[in-house]
């Protein structure tokens, strides 16, 4: 049996924001200590995160992506 461990992971450079841009991830953008933004990043330069409605300073938001690990549980695979 499996059992999914939810992390989080703080993005900081630019390409693991190019992963989340290419592959479409959900990433949620804290903004003065809450969230501001939940959904996909359009687009990034140096400076910027471009999101649906508006865009962020990199310097001022912190960016981070859910990530699921599977850990199994141990399993006898012993036949009698």
């Amino acid at each position: 049996m499996a059992k999914i461990k939810q992390a989080w992971r703080i993005i900081l450079t630019s390409e693991q924001l190019a992963y989340c841009l290419d592959s479409k991830c959900i990433v949620e953008i804290f903004y003065e200590e809450h969230i501001d933004y939940v959904g996909e990043i359009l687009g990034f330069s140096e400076y910027r995160i471009e999101v649906e409605g508006g865009s962020y300073l990199r310097s001022n938001c912190k960016v981070r992506m859910e990530v699921s690990f599977a850990k199994t549980t141990s399993l006898d695979l012993t036949y009698e």
